[in-house]
């Protein structure tokens, strides 16, 4: 995904908790809950994802290619979406 959309922004590996934390500053920072100590723990135990069959058509590297030019340039946030449900996402 980073190669496709030409991103030279740095992975950088770091404990789960450490992340957290720098997630919930830059959650504050934007206004928004970025992700949950929930959401963490989850991914950690690899409890979030499921074994049925994908219910959509489209994959992902397909519309990553589709979408390069809009991915990462603006910051929808999730909360304020669940606050107003009417519009669409910005």
């Amino acid at each position: 995904m980073r190669r496709e959309i030409g991103s030279r922004a740095p992975i950088v590996s770091m404990p789960p908790m450490l992340a957290y934390q720098a997630v919930r500053v830059l959650g504050w920072m934007v206004g928004d809950v970025i992700n949950t100590s929930d959401e963490v723990s989850g991914l950690m135990q690899e409890k979030l994802y499921v074994q049925s069959p994908p219910l959509g058509s489209t994959r992902l590297s397909d519309w990553v290619r589709a979408s390069r030019e809009e991915i990462g340039r603006r910051y929808a946030s999730e909360l304020q979406r669940r606050l107003n449900r009417e519009s669409d996402y910005q």
